[in-house]
């Protein structure tokens, strides 16, 4: 009896220990990660314990956005890690090695990264750089001070694709569904998940992107990381379709002053994954919003009917970025057929520098001085999806 007594007693008593006891090791753990300035990647992180505190008004006055109450990040109090760039009023933070994609030149062979003294015509490097691995690159110090966030919404052919990403997400219902495609390093689908999680918390969010380089590709994984996007991104590797299989792409020679490639064969090219735009639809059912901006992939996306019918099926909105004037005539063609609603159609721009366009808050520059055009545009059914 007397064993047994003592052996009830213990009971209680062992778990209060295990409590206190990890109560004292959670303590530790959260101090460690609080005294960690890079394990979020930035010293003032959107997941910080009170974010509303750092936040300020920033709305878009544009078509449909238009006295809706959009919250951004205070630049006074957000500052990031030297090694990132902040690169959006939503707190969208990014690798300086991918930002200055173009005023680096990385060499491969050797593993050197190079930082370019000016952008002028002389192209001249310095600050010369051994890395072990890629990521190594995000440990160094250029000299650069900690930096604020923008300030403000610039008024460019950005501004209206960031009025659409909003719009969608402060449209979306109990979930918010995003695919970006030619993704580059995911600009779009990141500012799209934070702007959702400052403005609107409590919404589930999938974000998607699909870029076709494979150096591209990788900035891209840092940039989520960066941004602590874990398990609602997902980050494909491929070139975008109307069918699943395999394409074949070929990589610019010196991507130091060019960013990204194109499809095409021939030498140096590679065989990469090539993904249907249906399937990653119907994986879904629903999808509240696409950017596209695949250099291109529009005409064939858009000129085959299967794939138009379930886009008009199952997505609320798009915003397109053509260039290619028949790439563009092909977009064109398709909205106007099943009667899409376009807050923004800017017509095809000619290869001028810079090209510009009439917009409602005054003429616009393009900044990429670049052949291009740029729709964005309602599902015709938007009310009942």
């Amino acid at each position: 009896m007397p064993n047994q007594t003592r052996l009830r007693l213990q009971g209680p008593l062992a778990v209060v220990a295990a409590f206190v006891g990890g109560l004292v090791v959670c303590a530790l753990m959260f101090n460690s990660i609080a005294m960690s300035p890079r394990t979020l990647g930035s010293l003032n992180s959107l997941h910080d314990a009170k974010p509303k505190n750092n936040l300020v008004p920033c709305p878009i006055e544009f078509g449909p956005m238009k006295g809706k109450k959009v919250m951004c990040v205070d630049p006074e109090q957000y500052k990031v890690d030297p090694s990132l760039a902040c690169v959006s009023q939503y707190g969208t933070v990014v690798p300086r090695y991918v930002w200055d994609w173009g005023k680096k030149k990385v060499d491969w062979a050797n593993k050197q990264v190079h930082h370019l003294r000016a952008a002028d015509a002389s192209k001249e490097f310095e600050n010369t750089m051994a890395f072990d691995k890629l990521s190594d690159v995000t440990n160094n110090d250029w000299g650069w001070k900690f930096a604020k966030c923008p300030s403000n919404l610039h008024v460019n052919e950005d501004y209206f694709e960031r009025a659409a990403a909003a719009y969608a997400v402060l449209e979306a219902k109990e979930r918010f569904t995003m695919f970006e495609i030619g993704a580059g390093w995911g600009r779009w689908i990141i500012d799209a998940f934070n702007m959702a999680k400052l403005n609107r918390p409590d919404l589930a969010v999938s974000i998607t992107g699909i870029e076709t380089d494979p150096v591209t590709h990788e900035f891209g994984r840092a940039a989520m990381a960066a941004n602590s996007i874990t398990h609602q991104g997902v980050w494909l590797h491929g070139a975008i379709g109307h069918a699943n299989g395999e394409i074949s792409f070929k990589r610019y020679q010196d991507q130091t002053y060019v960013y990204g490639a194109a499809v095409g064969s021939g030498e140096g090219s590679i065989h990469i994954p090539l993904n249907s735009l249906r399937t990653m639809i119907a994986a879904h059912w629903l999808v509240d919003y696409i950017d596209i901006d695949c250099n291109g992939c529009e005409a064939s996306l858009f000129s085959e009917t299967q794939t138009t019918d379930m886009i008009t099926e199952r997505v609320k909105y798009l915003f397109v970025e053509t260039h290619d004037k028949n790439a563009h005539d092909i977009v064109e063609a398709f909205f106007r057929k099943d009667n899409w609603k376009c807050f923004f159609d800017t017509g095809f721009c000619p290869y001028k520098n810079p090209c510009a366009f009439d917009t409602e808050l005054g003429k616009v520059e393009m900044q990429n001085g670049d052949m291009m055009g740029n729709f964005w545009c309602a599902n015709p059914n938007i009310d009942n999806m």
